[in-house]
């Protein structure tokens, strides 16, 4: 996986920024490139996910390696190489949320059982090469319902060293027009059932392959065309508005989104995604109780957008903003437009202010 890193006071918070659906470590560039939040000295560090940007495509090693539980893992272990610790702000953006939840409750699994490791090694203090061994490569077990030819549990037994895991804290977050595990069906209203929760079947990593908004089918139609030219003469025509959303990155980084978003890899991914939607929520919905925790945490929400502020109800110190994003493209343009991404920018900043007065505080 890739990771865009920039500034660094080891004083300060981390902000981590995790990207929405076909989308890339490139879209916070407005808000990481703001002169306010360049002045607070953060640590910004944004990642491509598997198959975006300019990461490597998802895991051949099989389907049951296919979903956010792995890309969780393999985050976790990004971060740890880049030596990222300490106080870590999330910001995400659309399905960037369910990779924050999902990474939540990755890195939340490892301090426990690290914990759970310090009191074995308190208690078998004669046993001096065992605690050894277990300090400093701490035996990380999970299990995986989802296999590749049953649907038994499978335990999978890694040795891992985790050593900077314990020391990540997640005590902010920014929701930016983000998708909550109780979501609203694509058949009703949006402002009428955004508050009910998912049936069970709907948000389960052990949930069947589904596209319930029917992109899948756009995607592959889209792959099948690329090889022919279509698809760039339609953006170079601005046909359909097909390139309004490039256009409003940075015109720096235009050239870039461009080439990697005609991707085979790119495209793959964007279907591969689609069918997995359900089973990444289910992953995600295991870590909303870390949210509970965040001393901080700012939403904001597009009325045209996906609407969704049910993830305030994850914490109570949650404050939502709603504000209007460009009519070409609401929901992305929040994020990557240069009229509208100060929203962003002036969130971020907020929750910067209070995690760094709690920190002061304790």
């Amino acid at each position: 996986m890739y990771m865009r890193s920039g500034g660094y006071d080891p004083d300060k918070p981390t902000v981590l920024f995790l990207h929405g659906y076909i989308g890339s470590a490139n879209d916070c560039m407005r808000v990481r490139r703001d002169h306010q939040v360049c002045a607070t000295r953060v640590r910004f560090c944004a990642l491509d996910r598997p198959g975006n940007g300019y990461s490597e495509n998802y895991s051949a090693e099989g389907k049951g390696h296919l979903h956010f539980g792995k890309v969780a893992e393999a985050t976790e272990d990004v971060l740890r190489a880049y030596g990222v610790k300490g106080d870590i702000i999330l910001m995400f953006h659309s399905l960037g949320s369910y990779w924050a939840m999902a990474l939540a409750h990755q890195v939340r699994d490892i301090c426990s059982i690290l914990q759970c490791v310090a009191v074995c090694c308190s208690v078998l203090q004669r046993v001096a090469v065992c605690c050894s061994v277990l300090q400093r490569d701490a035996v990380w077990h999970a299990f995986d319902r989802r296999s590749t030819d049953s649907d038994s549990w499978r335990w999978r037994i890694q040795v891992r060293d985790i050593s900077n895991s314990s020391d990540m804290r997640f005590v902010g977050g920014v929701a930016i027009d983000a998708l909550a595990t109780r979501w609203v069906s694509p058949r009703d209203p949006r402002w009428i059932s955004w508050n009910e929760p998912s049936p069970e079947a709907d948000c389960n990593p052990n949930a069947p392959l589904h596209d319930p908004y029917g992109y899948g089918d756009l995607w592959k139609l889209i792959k099948t065309l690329t090889p022919t030219g279509l698809v760039r003469l339609l953006y170079a025509t601005g046909f359909g508005n097909y390139n309004v959303v490039i256009k409003m990155y940075p015109s720096d980084v235009q050239g870039a989104v461009e080439t990697y978003s005609m991707s085979r890899k790119f495209i793959d991914t964007a279907i591969l995604e689609t069918e997995r939607w359900d089973i990444n929520c289910g992953y995600a919905k295991a870590g909303e109780g870390v949210f509970a925790e965040l001393v901080a945490f700012e939403l904001i929400v597009v009325p045209k957008g996906l609407n969704l502020s049910a993830l305030a109800l994850l914490n109570p110190r949650s404050n939502v903003t709603i504000a209007q994003g460009p009519k070409e493209n609401e929901h992305s343009g929040i994020l990557l437009h240069k009229d509208y991404a100060p929203i962003v920018a002036q969130a971020l900043l907020r929750v910067i202010r209070k995690v760094e007065v709690h920190l002061t505080e304790t």
